[in-house]
């Protein structure tokens, strides 16, 4: 949320909903909707963010009739939710918020944010003028035809270089409370959503050797690039495009308005993520080689737990269990603060990338500098005498990038496991050409700026 601010008209008895809160609800939020989605699903619509980790109340529903009455509350806040709706079913979702208070808040990107952006799970462009919120389906504009300018930029939001945003956020976002009801209108012309709020702040005036100075300097070491490499790629794929409309036959409708072009992917390689990818195929080998009667995972990606079970009986445990029905595979809640095992019971174990996120409010979880020591602390408790724990972390410089993740030495890690024997150390490293580096050690481990440090341990 972007103008906490502008939410002015909640009464200290007020019973408040907030629809959609991703991993920052609203501190005067007193119930949370959420849209149940499988959990990979459910982590790109929160843009790769962990899962929700409060106290409040949380609600789930399947995305039908909100499941409240009437009136049920004061109060609902609708945060960067509406740009998810598809554009048919918008009346429905504003109908919905109205009927359950009778005033409230709405924050959502505008298409200035989307045309530099263009996350794929907003599928609707708005814009509020003159107490009318106008919407169009993103399908209708043009907006898949600047991917490669998008892809720049999102790879700068994904470098920290987001002051740009926050320096022209009424550009980028609007925000507005509404009392009773609002009109809501569907249009099909862009026109109808170009925010007129678009002078930049003085700040981002003065800053132009900063942040948006950076930026610009590298949008010109890329242009000459962009403009003959994109501007060839678009032109094959226009032509493609009027071939195969052309001869494609009656089986599909070939329409301008759902293009979607796809302008990169003729690489000779398949990019992946290195974290991601490495360390679960290094979890998978490792408990193919001990073959435990059953395993136990924390909140690790839940890839891991539905490959490994059809070979082995998994429990997954997770703050907001997964919605996942496979044999030999169950989802069952947990709170790694608080695991609801007995001492040293768990025979086999893993909680893979999880730890380095607790404690710094990034989920919406409570601020708290030993939260990793805490949950580090239960995983000790909870493994049986000669049991095992598969434990990945980021390695490297010891560091804090906060609110995202810490970074650990070896000697760190290995600190916080006395007690434990170290059986094996893969080393996932920053360079993009080497894969895993089997009984890597402490040196190489360190001069990581970012590296994945799999730790395989066994409780003495």
């Amino acid at each position: 949320m972007f103008f906490p601010e502008r939410i002015k008209s909640i009464k200290l008895t007020d019973r408040v909903l907030e629809v959609g809160p991703g991993g920052a609800p609203f501190h005067r939020s007193d119930v949370l909707l959420e849209k149940i989605f499988d959990q990979d699903d459910a982590k790109e619509q929160r843009g790769h963010a962990d899962a929700l980790v409060t106290d409040k109340e949380i609600v789930f529903y399947e995305g039908s009739m909100f499941p409240f009455e009437d009136n049920e509350f004061d109060y609902v806040i609708c945060s960067h939710v509406l740009e998810h709706i598809p554009s048919e079913e918008m009346e429905w979702f504003v109908s919905e918020l109205v009927r359950v208070a009778k005033k409230g808040y709405i924050e959502f990107p505008t298409i200035h944010y989307e045309y530099l952006y263009n996350f794929n799970v907003h599928v609707t462009l708005l814009n509020y003028i003159d107490g009318v919120l106008h919407y169009m389906s993103k399908g209708l504009s043009e907006l898949e035809s600047f991917y490669e300018v998008q892809k720049f930029f999102y790879k700068t939001l994904e470098n920290g270089y987001d002051e740009i945003i926050r320096n022209n956020k009424k550009c980028f976002f609007q925000g507005f409370e509404w009392h009773e009801r609002f009109e809501i209108k569907a249009v099909k012309d862009i026109s109808d959503l170009i925010h007129n709020n678009v002078e930049p702040s003085k700040k981002t005036k003065v800053n132009q050797a900063g942040t948006l100075g950076r930026l610009i300097g590298e949008l010109k070491k890329v242009k000459q690039k962009f403009n003959i490499n994109y501007l060839i790629r678009y032109k094959t794929y226009q032509e493609q495009f009027n071939i195969f409309k052309a001869t494609h036959g009656q089986r599909f409708k070939v329409l301008s308005k759902d293009k979607r072009p796809c302008l990169n992917d003729k690489d000779a390689t398949t990019s992946f993520d290195k974290h991601y990818t490495y360390h679960t195929a290094w979890a998978a080998r490792k408990l193919s080689d001990v073959m435990p009667a059953e395993h136990i995972d924390i909140s690790s990606l839940t890839y891991f737990s539905t490959l490994v079970s059809a070979f082995i009986p998994i429990k997954f445990y997770d703050y907001r269990p997964a919605n996942i029905e496979l044999d030999n595979l169950k989802c069952e809640h947990a709170d790694i603060l608080s695991l609801p095992f007995k001492d040293s019971t768990i025979e086999s174990l893993s909680c893979m990338h999880v730890v380095e996120h607790i404690g710094l409010g990034r989920y919406g979880d409570p601020l708290d500098v030993e939260g990793d020591l805490k949950a580090i602390a239960e995983l000790k408790r909870v493994v049986a005498s000669k049991g095992n724990l598969l434990f990945v972390v980021p390695v490297g410089q010891a560091k804090i990038m906060f609110n995202a993740h810490r970074v650990y030495s070896y000697n760190q890690i290995m600190s916080y496991f006395q007690g434990f024997e170290l059986k094996e150390f893969t080393l996932i490293p920053d360079q993009s050409s080497e894969g895993l580096i089997a009984n890597a050690t402490k040196e190489q481990s360190d001069v990581q700026n970012y590296g994945c440090g799999c730790f395989w341990f066994q409780k003495g």
